[in-house]
C-alpha cells in the first residue's frame, strides 16, 4: 500500500499527462472571458461609479466563472452524464494499493495547480491588458484583489468538487445544472442593487486592506478541509458497482 502522499502524487501525475489538452482549452476559455469582460470593466475603472449599467453584468460574471477556473475542459466534463468518467476513474484507483485519503488529497492537489496556473495567466493578461488598472493599482495592491478572488474561486470551487467525487455524473451533471437558479437570483439581484462588487473590491486592494484576502483565503481552507472530510466519508460508503 502506498503512503497517502505517494498515491495523491501518483493520481496527481496520472491526471495531468491525460489533461494537457484541457488545461490548453481551459486557458483558451478564460483568455475570451478576459477579452469580453475588459471592455465593461475598464469602463466601470474609468467612470469610478460601481452602478454603470453594465458593471452588474461583470460582478455577474466574475462572481459565476471564477469558481470553475480550478476545473479542467476536458472530455470529462462534458461526458459526465452519459459514460460516467468520474465514477469509473475513482472504482479504477480503489482497485490499487491507494487509499481513500490519497484519492481526496489528489483532487485538492489537482484543484489547486490548476487554479494557479489557470488563475496566474488570467490575472496576469488582465493586469497586463488593461492600462487603466495598471494606472490605478501597484501590484502590491493588484494580488491583494487577485488574492480575494482566488479565495473565493477555491471556496465556491470545493461545492463542485464534493458532487463530482461523491456522487455518480448523472447526479453531478444535474446539481451542476441548479447552480443555475442561485446564479439567475443573483443576477436580478446585481441588476437591482448594483452593489458594485468588481469596483469595491479595487477600493479595498488600492486602500491596501490586507485583512480581507487573508479572511477569505483562510475561509478558503476551512472549505478545503470540511469538503476532504465529507468526501472521503463518502467515498467510503459509495457502491462503485453500480
Amino acid at each position: 500500500m502506498m503512503s497517502d502522499w505517494q498515491g495523491a502524487w501518483y493520481i496527481f501525475r496520472s491526471e495531468m499527462r491525460q489533461s494537457w489538452i484541457g488545461v490548453l482549452f481551459t486557458l483558451l476559455f478564460f483568455s475570451y472571458f478576459g477579452l469580453i469582460t475588459m471592455p465593461n470593466f475598464i469602463e466601470m475603472l474609468v467612470q469610478e461609479d460601481p452602478n454603470t449599467d453594465i458593471g452588474w453584468i461583470t460582478d455577474f460574471l466574475y462572481l459565476t466563472i471564477t469558481p470553475i477556473m480550478s476545473f479542467l475542459m476536458n472530455r470529462s466534463i462534458f461526458r459526465c452524464r452519459t459514460d460516467d468518467p468520474f465514477t469509473k476513474r475513482l472504482a479504477y484507483y480503489k482497485t490499487m494499493p491507494i487509499s481513500l485519503n490519497a484519492i481526496v488529497i489528489a483532487r485538492m492537489i489537482q484543484m489547486f495547480a490548476v487554479l494557479i496556473t489557470v488563475g496566474t495567466f488570467f490575472y496576469s493578461l488582465q493586469y497586463t491588458l488593461a492600462d487603466t488598472l495598471r494606472e490605478l493599482l501597484t501590484i502590491e495592491q493588484y494580488l491583494i484583489f487577485v488574492f480575494i478572488w482566488i479565495g473565493y474561486s477555491i471556496a465556491i470551487g470545493c461545492v463542485y468538487v464534493y458532487f463530482e467525487q461523491a456522487h455518480s455524473g448523472r447526479v453531478y451533471f444535474y446539481v451542476s445544472l441548479l447552480f443555475y437558479l442561485p446564479y439567475i437570483i443573483l443576477g436580478i439581484l446585481l441588476w437591482v442593487y448594483r452593489p458594485g462588487v468588481l469596483f469595491h473590491l479595487i477600493l479595498v486592494a488600492k486602500n491596501m486592506e490586507i485583512i480581507w484576502p487573508i479572511l477569505m483565503n483562510v475561509f478558503a481552507v476551512g472549505v478545503v478541509a470540511v469538503t476532504a472530510v465529507m468526501v472521503r466519508r463518502r467515498l467510503a460508503a459509495r457502491d462503485f458497482q453500480h
